[in-house]
């Protein structure tokens, strides 16, 4: 099966400016590129390794999506360091989908090793936790939270937003696709966006 990357920006609603690309595994069927949510690690790091980053690139900010299993490889890792060693200065964020059931103590060393190469790690699908106090036992090693506004009211949003500034951890909000959602963003005093109504994802 082939694969390709596409990117999906994050746009700061505030002033207006992207500060982030995440990278997002496509595979081609019957002549079009739909959208995979895991692809194997080999697949992975081969798509990592060929990826080649034009200097004039505008978006400061990079980011993968990876599995608990995916982040705790070491070839995965070494793959994903290499690669922020690689396009420094541009930064790097491990978008990180938390299993609770998950080995805590591997999440936390591997975290602590990304950290050490500048790699940022963001908890990602936070909407799959009942409330803001199950995000707790993982704030720690993270440096922000990222959630789908599907299914999120006005104040379930508000809720995630106070809960990040207390956490002092950066909101983004994704899959904004709508003018309702827009509306969720606006009133729930949101920075952070992504979706259709900033961009359709775009082949790297």
């Amino acid at each position: 099966m082939m694969y390709r990357f596409f990117t999906e920006p994050t746009l700061n609603y505030f002033n207006n400016s992207y500060v982030n690309a995440e990278f997002m595994p496509f595979y081609k069927s019957e002549k079009r590129w739909r959208k995979r949510a895991t692809i194997s690690d080999n697949s992975f790091i081969g798509l990592v390794e060929s990826i080649s980053l034009d200097p004039q690139f505008k978006i400061a900010g990079l980011s993968f999506n990876l599995t608990c299993s995916q982040f705790t490889n070491p070839l995965v890792a070494d793959a994903v360091i290499k690669f922020q060693h690689r396009v420094f200065p541009f930064m790097l964020s491990i978008e990180l989908k938390i299993t609770p059931s998950y080995n805590r103590k591997l999440l936390f060393a591997q975290a602590e090793n990304y950290n050490q190469h500048g790699i940022k790690i963001i908890i990602d699908h936070a909407e799959q936790f009942k409330n803001q106090k199950d995000v707790l036992p993982y704030v720690e090693m993270t440096n922000g939270i990222k959630l789908s506004v599907t299914g999120q009211n006005i104040d379930n949003l508000t809720k995630w937003a106070q809960f990040s500034r207390q956490q002092r951890r950066r909101l983004t909000v994704y899959n904004v696709d709508n003018q309702e959602d827009m509306i969720k963003i606006q009133k729930a005093d949101i920075r952070y966006i992504a979706g259709k109504m900033i961009s359709s994802p775009i082949i790297f």
